[in-house]
């Protein structure tokens, strides 16, 4: 009779921080590649008087891609305030990829930020999605009790984090859905990463200049309570706001990643 294989051993405290630490990455890169599509997309960019269905449709869908965005950054605070509990400090690291949740297979990449990564994106980020939940529902929601058990336990929401990050491929689908009936042509409205003009120039490096000014008020708060989060969601709000001055050129936003947070 052939034996069974035997399950992995239980992940540490320390082997769930490990990988908390890993997705946080994973979350920042998602985050910004929401936000990417949602620019793609258009939204932002004022309707017409009177819109045709397609653009109702397209702009719908490009809300779709910021909730995914916002989803993101809620998961990315979750992730970041067990590991700061746990004495390890904030991670906003970027990825560039997934690590596999089985052993032996290869990462799934996570593409660049640049118009041509458009094209097949919905194949793409799915593969992507699925990945990310599959490394989530490998977490345990139950630990050992804490050394301390009069110390607050950092790994307390381990329960909820892993039934929210395993939620990625579920959530991309309502935006899948969303663009059922439309064809690239009418829903991908920037396409370009190569500014024509100085004046273009100038709006990307605003916009990255905005977005630098979220990861460090955003590492900061985490890190230091007394700071709170408050500044970065108000420099999260002026980057929201910023962005569709360059989807109304077509221009895409850079994101270029401070050295700091490579």
């Amino acid at each position: 009779m052939a034996s069974q294989p035997s399950e992995p051993p239980a992940l540490t405290r320390e082997q769930v921080l490990d990988e908390l630490e890993d997705l946080s990455a994973v979350e920042h890169a998602l985050c910004v590649e929401y936000l990417f599509l949602w620019c793609a997309l258009g939204d932002g960019v004022a309707l017409p008087r009177e819109p045709s269905e397609v653009e109702l449709d397209v702009a719908a869908a490009a809300e779709k891609a910021f909730g995914l965005a916002d989803r993101e950054m809620r998961l990315l605070a979750k992730v970041n305030r067990a590991l700061v509990a746990a004495g390890r400090g904030p991670n906003l690291r970027r990825a560039t990829s997934v690590r596999s949740a089985s052993a032996g297979a290869p990462p799934v990449a996570l593409a660049p930020l640049k118009a041509a990564q458009l094209d097949g994106f919905q194949d793409r980020e799915r593969a992507v999605a699925v990945a990310v939940d599959e490394r989530y529902a490998r977490l345990p929601t139950t630990l050992e009790p804490p050394a301390d058990p009069d110390a607050e336990d950092p790994l307390a929401e381990i329960e909820l984090i892993v039934q929210d990050g395993s939620g990625h491929a579920a959530a991309f689908a309502g935006l899948q859905a969303a663009l059922t009936n439309l064809a690239p042509e009418h829903y991908l409205r920037a396409r370009s990463d190569e500014p024509a003009n100085d004046l273009q120039r100038d709006l990307r490096a605003i916009a990255d200049a905005y977005y630098r000014t979220v990861l460090v008020t955003l590492h900061a708060g985490m890190a230091h309570p007394e700071i709170g989060i408050f500044p970065s969601i108000s420099a999260m709000g002026v980057l929201g706001d910023f962005l569709p001055r360059l989807v109304e050129l077509g221009l895409l936003p850079a994101f270029t990643l401070p050295e700091a947070f490579a």
